[in-house]
């Protein structure tokens, strides 16, 4: 009798120990998801945002299902996402360019120790670049996502045809996931024209050849007002981007990273 209720005892001990272990590890993983992590928004302020999991679940919403995932498990990791932003002249490497505005935006957001984003641009064709050392460099960089830009506007100066550009976007992106397959890419077109007739065909013969090889592709035009030819030339210069044009297509870039309600 006294052997049966040892042992009683024993599996009622056991089973105690396995509820307490399951309900540590239930807290620890909960703790995980849901505290907020401190991010700087000002470096030479104190001033904080608190970015909780499920903050961070709304706010990827517009991007790929393979870029949500890479924030989620990131941010639960407590890692940093490399990305890189890689165009021609039209990504306006300078304080009121939109990939410098898009960069200190998201930056600020996300914060630094889960977002960090480098830019590069490039004064030529797809097949310069391509040929030139900035592959090799973005390769160095170790990009976990690579934000690109089609090089169709310098192509088309550049008398380099729809389809050779769209082989070297493709020779560039397997290059780059040959060195890192874990890598993602968003391809977006270069700025829009006032007054174009081919190249908005070239543009679009693009977007549906990369789409249907699965890659992902960001089509900012739809926030510029192509229609109206007049309020189309207030916003370049030179067939570039001005600053009121690079407003406009940062905002569309950071409403595509951080998903907001209208």
């Amino acid at each position: 009798m006294f052997q049966r209720i040892i042992s009683i005892l024993s599996i009622i001990v056991f089973f105690v120990i396995i509820f307490i272990g399951y309900m540590s590890w239930n807290e620890k993983i909960s703790k995980t998801t849901q505290e907020p992590i401190s991010k700087d928004i000002q470096a030479d302020t104190s001033e904080t945002m608190a970015l909780t999991f499920e903050k961070l679940q709304q706010v990827v919403t517009h991007l790929p299902e393979s870029v949500q995932q890479m924030f989620k498990e990131t941010y639960v990791n407590k890692k940093q996402i490399n990305v890189v932003f890689v165009g021609s002249t039209s990504t306006g490497l300078h304080e009121n360019g939109w990939s410098m505005k898009v960069k200190d935006a998201l930056e600020k957001f996300y914060g630094t120790d889960l977002l960090k984003i480098s830019i590069y641009e490039f004064d030529g064709t797809s097949t310069e670049f391509l040929n030139s050392e900035l592959p090799e460099q973005i390769i160095e960089e170790s990009p976990h996502l690579v934000f690109l830009e089609s090089f169709r506007l310098a192509d088309n100066h550049g008398f380099v045809t729809v389809e050779a550009t769209q082989e070297n976007l493709i020779t560039f992106i397997e290059q780059i996931s040959t060195e890192l397959p874990e890598a993602a890419f968003i391809v977006q077109p270069p700025n829009p024209l006032s007054s174009a007739v081919n190249y908005p065909k070239e543009v679009e013969e693009i977007q549906q050849f990369l789409e249907t090889n699965g890659i992902p592709y960001f089509n900012h035009w739809e926030k510029w007002p192509i229609s109206n030819s007049e309020e189309m030339e207030r916003l370049l210069k030179d067939g570039l981007p001005n600053e009121k044009g690079h407003e406009i297509w940062a905002e569309a870039i950071i409403d595509y990273f951080i998903a907001t309600e209208k």
